[in-house]
């Protein structure tokens, strides 16, 4: 008697184990139905790419105007720094304010610019002027 149930538990697992194992199989070949080649991901960047050149034509105005910005931004950012060194704040002070509070630069940008500001600044001479 236990030899029967034994094997009927044993057809129920598996048919169990084989239903399981078709919904498996039917979900890779949906998969595979839907994979994209490399060729395609290529064509949709390429065409992508295409697409965005096309809806900004980078003419010669354009170019002066965002160079000219640039210089605007970077004269702004050395009077911004100047200003706070002629208030006596520390390096790390001022490094708070421009880079993390207002956002103006990075951090590298943030140092070359200071050192261009502290070099450029007018030092009062040292040796004694001969009358």
């Amino acid at each position: 008697m236990g030899l029967l149930k034994f094997f009927r538990d044993w057809k129920e697992l598996e048919k169990k184990i084989a239903r399981s194992f078709n919904r498996v199989y039917e979900r890779v070949v949906a998969l595979e139905k839907e994979k994209i080649t490399r060729q395609e991901i290529e064509e949709l960047i390429s065409k992508r790419i295409a697409e965005l050149r096309e809806q900004s034509p980078r003419t010669p105005r354009t170019k002066i105007r965002q160079k000219a910005e640039k210089l605007v931004n970077r004269i702004e950012l050395v009077a911004e720094i100047r200003a706070l060194l002629k208030r006596n704040l520390t390096t790390t002070e001022i490094f708070k304010e421009i880079v993390e509070n207002r956002k103006l630069c990075k951090k590298t940008c943030f140092y070359k610019h200071l050192r261009g500001v502290r070099e450029h600044v007018i030092q009062t001479p040292r040796t004694k002027i001969a009358s």
